[in-house]
């Protein structure tokens, strides 16, 4: 037999098991040369340790570079290097022969029963054969020597054997317990960062990372040791191992059949299928524990570019605030308190300081708005979320994870699955994480709009004070109310100091709240246990969000659809109602009077004195005049449209004339100015308004001597001859046509004189006229008025939004605040209680607003007198409003006599004591008697020298005559 291998044939195979650890000495040193022991979480979200950041770009690199996505290849080395031992044992002999000894022939303590009983008989046969040979030496010359027999032994396939497959049986437990060992070294590498993740962002102190990775440190070294312990005795145990098989081999104890070549190849390919088994179940297991783990870098590493993002843009907000808005609004108000005090200690301050000091304060808000649009607070804000979005977009978005790893159990290839973190990110967690933010962004724009529109305040109320005292012949009033406005606006100037304040800790409320909202969030979400359940709810969160928006729009159809049927239901309930009692009245079934309560007369009568009682400033922002700058202006932009197209037809040649209708105070009188500035510089205009009847044809030729003063004529006939004479074409507007004529035999010809006028001028006249709806109806019923005209322009219905608007305007520039209080029989919503005051206070707006428009509706001059009215008191530059709920009732009892009155008022838009005589024949004292009681009753009110409808009833008298057929 030949001598045993040398010491060295496992050397190979051992440098390749330590260089295993490598892998783990790297991942180890990545762990311990930071001094993670003593990292603490910090208070401050955007100071994270430096160390902590540095370690998870290490711990980045250190995946990058261990591991691969294609091949599942991660730190289980492979140890197919058994083949190369076959080039060792090349030297060994393919057989020997040699005498077997004395122990293979008699039993052994070690040997099995059936060993003993193969021995029995072998010996039995050998001292036959022994026997036989002494017989036989008897006849011999020479002696025979009495021998064991003799066995082949394949010595290099018994080397083959021990030293290789032997080896390998040896090897395969230790192996095993080695890689079992290194995938629970790996699962507690990655616990310990999931603890300093907690640590640091969590402020969890449970465990500490230190005594781990001395656990650890002590793991790797005793694996290291009993593998060098398992080489270091195998070379020893093989090579007994192979002079005991050496003797036995070709016995009975040892069949050479065990070393056939192919069952050698067969049982080392066995063996080398169970090492590549365990090597690559340890592979998989390791691939997605590591790849999960690197998952999770990836969204740390988003957490640190959330921070650094919002860490820039709260110091670029900070500067903006602090170093460029503050010291701005800072000197703007002592500017204006510096105003206030030398108004009041200065007396007779010319007009020329007074303009000074406007220009002034203009300049300062010019210069406040611009900086402010400059800062751009909100839009800095959503762009560092729209830019951390694209970072999630373009970071790494599909990882692989199977949760059994992390329950202790072994992954198979196809339970790999594909997580697209970038989905959950955008939809599961930065959806939810948006929603938040949402609100501080609802919020800032807010504080930023009040901010805009106090310093647009501060303009016009100083500017508006300003005209106010150059309007007053008594100065000293007048420098009384142009102080007052100014140091209003002083304290809208403080206001924007405290809107400032606000907005710096929005900002910082909004950047907190988004950072530990994502990383609590993420950090939930993207646990083992959550993780597929989140991918899988991330989609049906995607399915329902679609459903959602579709169902929302079908319903928000339906609820339109509602509430147009409730409103129509109502009104129709309402009518109804109206027509049955008047129907009672009239009939005389009904013997309930109920006559006009003296709290509803009173509130009524007195609505002058009530609106009298403001501050002089707020009453003449909330003048029933018309507009000719664009300050206080609602475009009406159909109705503009429509004139203009009106006019360009006129151009072409076309036949033109033109009537706006609507109500009283719809606000004809402005849209005409601003057509005016329209066209004026290619037209010359003239505008007239008639304000009394005009009832006979002298009246009307005389009128028109006005309209025409550089014409002389006599007659209708000579006066269109004339006109069509002129060598300039013009624009006419003639206001309130309603006036031409009054409801009685031979008072309706002036129209039709109207009509002849304009069709026969048509060429040199763009006639544009203007008529209360009322009167137009009645008109157009007698007459048909509407053939006589090319276009005819309803005013349409104003929405909410644009009277609210419309009122805001001018409140604003009185510099006062409002405070809305509960009407007396206010009914709130469900949960109106828990609303905080600003809540209430904006559903209480939303309310009075709602009635005031439906007051109101497209009349402007309703409206105003409806929200003044609605004034209870001024206290500390502080408006208080109240809906005042009024019972109309009444009008269901008004005498037949008191309906004519008020139908005729209102048809004629308003009508003087000899007016209405003349309209329904009675004396002068009986048409004295009627105005006086209903003016009493506050049902009509005067303007000028004629009675019309109180604009407080207006809306519910119309209804009331609607009801009873007077009007349609």
């Amino acid at each position: 037999m030949m001598n045993p291998v040398s010491p060295t044939i496992y050397k190979k195979i051992n440098e390749v098991l330590l260089s295993s650890f490598q892998v783990e000495d790297e991942l180890f040193s990545v762990f311990g040369k930071r001094k993670l022991k003593s990292l603490n979480s910090g208070s401050d979200l955007y100071n994270l340790p430096k160390d902590y950041i540095q370690f998870t770009k290490e711990l980045n690199s250190f995946f990058k570079k261990n591991l691969k996505d294609a091949g599942i290849d991660t730190f289980a080395n492979s140890c197919q290097d058994f083949k190369s031992i076959l080039d060792l044992l090349g030297d060994f002999p393919n057989a020997t022969v040699i005498e077997q000894s004395r122990e293979r022939f008699y039993s052994q303590e070690e040997d099995s029963s059936k060993i003993k009983f193969f021995k029995f008989w072998k010996r039995f046969f050998l001292k036959i054969g022994w026997a036989t040979s002494r017989i036989g030496n008897i006849f011999r010359k020479e002696k025979r020597k009495l021998k064991f027999w003799k066995q082949i032994v394949p010595e290099k396939s018994l080397a083959e054997y021990v030293f290789l497959n032997r080896f390998i049986e040896e090897l395969f437990p230790v192996y095993q317990q080695l890689l079992k060992n290194k995938e629970d070294r790996i699962r507690l590498f990655y616990e310990i960062d999931w603890h300093l993740e907690r640590k640091i962002f969590n402020s969890d102190e449970s465990v500490s990372s230190h005594a781990l990775l001395d656990e650890l440190k002590d793991n790797i070294q005793q694996d290291k040791n009993e593998l060098d312990l398992f080489f270091n005795s195998i070379y020893t145990k093989l090579n007994e191992e192979f002079k005991s098989l050496g003797a036995k081999t070709g016995t009975v104890e040892f069949s050479v059949k065990n070393l056939n070549r192919k069952r050698l190849v067969r049982s080392l390919k066995k063996l080398l299928y169970g090492f590549d088994k365990i090597r690559v179940d340890l592979q998989i297991n390791q691939f997605a524990l590591a790849d999960y783990w690197r998952l999770k870098l990836n969204n740390r590493n988003l957490i640190f570019e959330l921070l650094s993002k919002f860490h820039t843009q709260g110091n670029e907000v900070d500067k903006q605030l602090n170093q460029v808005l503050k010291p701005v609004f800072i000197e703007f108000k002592k500017s204006l308190t510096k105003i206030v005090d030398q108004l009041s200690s200065v007396k007779n301050t010319s007009t020329t300081d007074i303009l000074s000091m406007k220009i002034q304060v203009e300049d300062k808000v010019s210069e406040s708005l611009q900086l402010i649009y400059r800062s751009r607070i909100a839009y800095q804000l959503e762009k560092t979320l729209t830019d951390f979005e694209k970072d999630i977009l373009s970071s790494p978005s599909v990882f692989v994870f199977a949760p059994n790893v992390f329950h202790g159990k072994q992954v198979l290839k196809k339970q790999l699955k594909l997580v697209r973190s970038g989905e959950i990110l955008q939809g599961a967690i930065l959806g939810i994480v948006k929603k938040g933010y949402a609100e501080y962004q609802k919020k800032i724009g807010l504080k930023v709009q009040k901010l805009n529109d106090n310093l647009t305040e501060i303009q016009h109320l100083v500017e508006y004070s300003v005209e106010y005292y150059q309007e007053q012949s008594d100065k000293e009033s007048g420098l009384k109310e142009l102080i007052d406005g100014i140091s209003r606006s002083v304290r809208k100037a403080e206001e924007n100091l405290g809107y400032l304040s606000d907005l710096e800790e929005l900002a910082l409320q909004a950047a907190n709240s988004t950072c530990s909202g994502f990383i609590e969030t993420s950090l939930q979400f993207f646990e083992p246990d959550r993780l597929f359940k989140t991918e899988k709810e991330n989609r049906r969160r995607a399915y329902f969000a679609r459903k959602k928006e579709f169902i929302s729009s079908r319903l928000l159809q339906v609820i339109q659809l509602l509430k147009l049927s409730t409103r129509w239901l109502k009104r129709f309930y309402a009518e109804s109602n109206d027509r049955y009692f008047n129907l009672r009245n009239l009939l005389g079934i009904s013997t309930e009077k109920e006559p006009i309560s003296s709290e509803l007369s009173n509130y009524l009568s007195e609505t002058k004195e009530a609106i009298k009682r403001l501050p002089v400033l707020y009453q003449k922002l909330f003048e029933a005049s018309s507009l000719t700058d664009e300050r206080f202006y609602i475009p009406r932009k159909p109705e503009m449209s429509k004139l203009v197209k009106s006019y360009e037809s006129w151009k072409k040649g076309n036949f033109a004339p033109t009537c706006l209708v609507g109500e009283q105070g719809s606000g004809a009188t402005t849209l005409f100015n601003f057509f005016t500035n329209e066209v004026q510089d290619e037209t010359e205009v003239d505008h007239f308004i008639i304000s009394k009847k005009i009832t006979t044809e002298v009246e009307f030729v005389n009128y028109f001597k006005q309209v025409f003063p550089g014409v002389s004529f006599e007659s209708l006939e000579e006066l269109i001859f004339k006109v069509n004479g002129l060598q300039n074409p013009r624009i006419i507007i003639l206001e309130n046509i309603h006036n031409l004529y009054i409801r009685r035999n031979g008072a309706m010809g002036n129209p039709l004189l109207l009509f002849k006028l304009m069709s026969s001028t048509n060429k040199n006249v763009f006639w544009l006229c203007s008529c209360f709806v009322y009167g137009w109806k009645l008109l157009d019923y007698t007459l048909s008025i509407s053939g006589y005209f090319a276009h005819v322009v309803d005013f349409e219905m104003m929405s909410q939004e644009m009277v609210r608007k419309a009122i805001m305007l001018r409140h604003r520039v009185s510099g006062f605040d409002l405070k809305f209080i509960e009407s007396e029989h206010f009914s709130p919503k469900r949960g109106y209680q828990k609303l905080s005051e600003e809540e209430k206070q904006t559903y209480l707006s939303d309310l009075f607003f709602q009635e005031l428009w439906e007051h109101a509706q497209s009349n402007m001059t309703m409206a105003f007198i409806y929200w003044l009215r609605a004034i209870i008191k001024v206290e500390s530059d502080t408006l208080y409003l109240q809906q005042k709920q009024l019972s109309y009732s009444f009008l269901n009892s008004l005498k037949e006599s008191e309906l004519t009155t008020l139908h005729a008022v209102l048809i004629h838009g308003g009508l003087t004591i000899e007016e209405l005589a003349a309209v329904l024949r009675i004396d002068y004292q009986e048409s004295a008697r009627r105005l006086m009681v209903l003016d009493d009753d506050g049902l009509l009110d005067y303007s000028g020298e004629k009675q019309v409808i109180n604009p407080l009833l207006y809306r519910t008298l119309v209804g009331q005559l609607k009801s009873l057929n007077f009007i349609y």
